[in-house]
């Protein structure tokens, strides 16, 4: 039984959701529906924190242990396709078929911060940030900062900067 407060309404929580849900109590798990248009400011801790050197770079770090550096755009999936313009191209191994053969994009925004977006994603692709839950709307790319969490099928990736 979901119990409902006045400040939270009942969501149906996807596969990847369920999975970070399993990480942390019950009582405290709350996936938070988005106000539409999603602002485009920097969701996780802050867009680049003002720790970072100047020459710090963005890094996707993957559940699987694999850490990208962002210099350009790229693709996460089961078996992704190559665009001439990707950069990166992220094979993800799922025996679970939760992960689809495109599952996100990412890449650099003019201003050297990091955008994701999600490619019509069967499970959907969704951002952990501490703001809240936000799933990604398909083919709208968000920005997110340093700590943001992913969540894709049963995998999670993480924002980081510094590399």
């Amino acid at each position: 039984m979901v119990r409902r407060s006045k400040k939270a309404a009942e969501t149906a929580i996807s596969p990847a959701a369920s999975a970070f849900a399993s990480e942390v109590p019950a009582a405290r798990v709350m996936v938070t529906p988005i106000p539409l248009p999603i602002p485009l400011t920097g969701l996780g801790k802050s867009a680049r924190p003002a720790s970072a050197p100047s020459d710090a770079r963005p890094v996707i770090e993957l559940s699987t242990g694999e850490r990208i550096v962002v210099t350009g755009s790229g693709i996460v999936g089961r078996q992704p396709d190559v665009a001439a313009t990707d950069v990166h191209v992220v094979r993800v191994d799922d025996a679970q078929g939760t992960v689809s053969r495109n599952h996100f994009a990412f890449g650099l925004t003019t201003g050297g911060l990091v955008w994701v977006q999600d490619m019509g994603s069967r499970n959907g692709t969704y951002v952990v940030a501490p703001e809240g839950s936000y799933p990604l709307v398909s083919g709208k790319k968000l920005t997110v900062g340093d700590g943001a969490r992913l969540m894709f099928g049963s995998h999670s990736a993480v924002v980081r900067w510094g590399a």
